[in-house]
């Protein structure tokens, strides 16, 4: 952080990023701080690949499951951009889905009355591809949003010029 240009906070929609922007100044006060929160972009069906509209989900409930570092995070987004969760299950961050997994989540989604698995880009490639469902099986595709998103372009780019790249390799050498 000492030695930053430039500093990103990222994933400010899950609280008050003012103490951690604080915190980050007092150890770097020179350093550009920007901000960014996680927008939903589209939903992905799982088996044929197609973006669908999350609108379509927004009036039932979804059985929503990860196996990320942070799913509180995920289910928090969830409810953020209005879907129901009719059940949450998360698993150990890059869990490889198996038969047992897929059994359990199905129960889970018929006993919550889910109308279709909602779960992240991440864990829809550690999907069994033997995983047949009556339910959709949806990604959130998401994508950052940078409060000040073309200062922090200009920013960055000011930064890592040609020329100045240049001169910091050539030194380093």
């Amino acid at each position: 952080l000492k030695r930053a240009d430039l500093i990103l906070l990222t994933r400010g929609e899950l609280r008050n990023p003012d103490p951690i922007e604080k915190q980050v100044r007092s150890i770097n006060p020179r350093a550009q701080v920007f901000h960014s929160s996680t927008a939903l972009r589209g939903l992905i069906e799982a088996g044929s690949g197609e973006l669908r509209s999350a609108a379509a989900y927004l009036d039932g409930p979804v059985c929503a499951f990860c196996g990320i570092g942070n799913p509180g995070a995920f289910f928090s987004d969830l409810r953020r951009w209005g879907f129901t969760i009719s059940a949450e299950i998360a698993f150990r961050d890059h869990h490889i889905y198996g038969p047992d997994d897929m059994r359990r989540l199905q129960a889970a989604a018929q006993s919550s009355g889910a109308l279709a698995f909602m779960t992240t880009e991440k864990d829809i490639m550690n999907l069994s591809p033997q995983w047949k469902s009556d339910l959709p099986v949806l990604a959130c595709r998401i994508q950052p949003e940078i409060s000040d998103a073309r200062a922090f372009v200009e920013t960055l780019l000011a930064r890592v010029s040609p020329l100045e790249w240049r001169k910091k390799t050539v030194s380093a050498v």
